[in-house]
């Protein structure tokens, strides 16, 4: 049980030794530290699923995106200081918003917390996969290699050329790709399904190609994007060739490596962008510790949002994304997303889109009411895309990780206008490489063989079709 609380305890220990906590008393500094370890508790939760069943990638991943968002922040909270000391808001304004939006995260993050152990309690455990001779070539020839060597040429040739003739320009965002539609095609599912393939020294070189071009533009995303694929396709085929995937310990232990890897190359990425001059960091070369969580911060556009949007809306910020089909040449007054209509009503100087995140859009559209709902239902499908990782066939895991993105999206930023563009053009590229009737006459999503002892009760799977 001791390694269940690594994680919660790593940032516990970042939040009480680095940041420095305001001197008040009363509210103002309870409700801080309330926040904070609300923040925690779906992490905590999450760390619980993957050491009982090796389940809980995808919550621990969208909770510990929720905690770095807002929790160093709220602990630290200076209206001299940040993106609030533009709003301009009045100080009495500006107080009731900054409470107000601490009790949303906490009713959000209580929520997402608790239908995650609801939803968990009434699931089956996950079986372990009988890793056969037969069953592995079937499992490897789920992938068309040719299409992805292909696309993984394309698509790594477009993040080069962007790279190279951008640089660190394309942080302005005033500059266009100069390889026009290419430059969205993305290549992560290249990396991850050529990896499922057995072709691992293919694999790593259009990783490496695939983020060499978003590294020299600063794109964080973009270049963590291909790690994530790579990382969950060695997670799949370590557990095929081990027969379930060892020890949860091991699989807790990886998920830490991986994200200190990822961390990493957030901070080498970070340090290339922070050549450009922004609203955020002004030119300044960043630490480690401002450029992983400091300068991840959205509670400030969420507390202006709080105090100067109007709530609730409705449903008038999701069908935005209805729009996403039309091209702009066809519909030149094509409403913008509702992160760029913030970003440009509240802070002007600041270039491109400002996102207020999923609690933010929910709170906005629905009140208290949508913040719960918004808890449950990214619960829900946090569970539904994690299963979707721990299946045999190629298309299952790769689809699991452009899910899994489209969740992070959907809780970094939460209007569904550019999440479900991304989410679209991933899944397009998964359905090219991967084959779903090419292993077995069996439904897609499926569940495998299981090894279990004699006597006991069979379990609702598929066995492997012998071959």
């Amino acid at each position: 049980m001791f390694s269940l609380a690594v994680v919660p305890a790593a940032m516990v220990a970042v939040v009480v030794r680095l940041v420095p906590w305001p001197e008040v008393g009363g509210l103002d500094r309870a409700l801080p530290l309330l926040t904070s370890g609300t923040l925690l508790l779906p992490v905590f939760v999450s760390c619980v699923l993957l050491f009982r069943q090796r389940r809980g990638a995808v919550p621990l991943a969208a909770s510990t995106v929720c905690f770095l968002l807002f929790a160093p922040r709220v602990m630290q909270f200076d209206p001299t200081t940040g993106l609030i000391s533009d709003s301009a808001l009045a100080p009495g304004e500006l107080m009731s918003a900054t409470r107000v939006a601490q009790v949303v995260l906490v009713i959000f993050s209580t929520t997402f917390a608790v239908f995650l152990l609801l939803a968990d309690r009434r699931s089956d455990s996950l079986q372990r996969p009988v890793a056969t001779s037969k069953a592995t070539k079937a499992w490897t020839r789920g992938v068309r290699v040719p299409v992805a060597v292909v696309l993984g040429v394309v698509a790594s040739f477009a993040a080069i050329a962007d790279g190279v003739a951008l640089g660190p320009s394309a942080r302005d965002f005033g500059t266009s790709s100069v390889v026009g539609p290419l430059a969205l095609l993305p290549a992560g599912p290249v990396a991850g399904a050529l990896w499922l393939a057995g072709r691992p020294r293919l694999s790593l070189l259009f990783l490496v190609l695939s983020a060499s071009g978003p590294f020299l533009t600063g794109s964080r995303q973009s270049v963590l994007t291909p790690l994530l694929y790579l990382f969950f396709a060695i997670l799949a085929v370590r557990r095929r060739t081990r027969a379930g995937g060892g020890r949860p310990h091991a699989v807790i232990g990886i998920l830490v490596a991986a994200g200190l890897i990822m961390s990493a190359v957030v901070v080498g990425t970070t340090s290339r962008r922070a050549a450009v001059a922004t609203a955020i960091n002004g030119g300044e070369r960043q630490s480690a510790y401002e450029a992983l969580i400091l300068s991840q911060n959205l509670f400030d556009p969420m507390v202006t949002a709080v105090a100067r949007e109007p709530r609730p809306q409705g449903t008038a910020i999701y069908e935005r994304a209805l729009a996403i089909p039309i091209p702009r040449q066809l519909w030149p007054e094509k409403p913008l997303s509702y992160d760029f209509d913030f970003r440009r009503r509240n802070f002007p100087a600041y270039g491109g889109a400002l996102p207020i995140t999923l609690i933010g859009t929910s709170f906005l559209s629905f009140g208290y009411s949508g913040v719960v709902l918004a808890g449950m239902l990214l619960a829900l499908i946090s569970l539904a895309v994690d299963r979707l990782l721990w299946r045999v066939q190629p298309r299952p895991v790769l689809m699991g990780v452009a899910l899994m993105l489209f969740v992070i999206d959907v809780v970094r930023i939460g209007g569904l206008y550019r999440e479900f563009l991304t989410l679209f053009l991933h899944l397009g590229v998964v359905l090219l490489l991967s084959r779903s009737s090419a292993l077995s006459p069996q439904p897609l999503f499926r569940d495998v063989a299981v090894s279990r002892p004699a006597g006991t009760l069979h379990s609702n799977v598929f066995q492997e079709p012998a071959r």
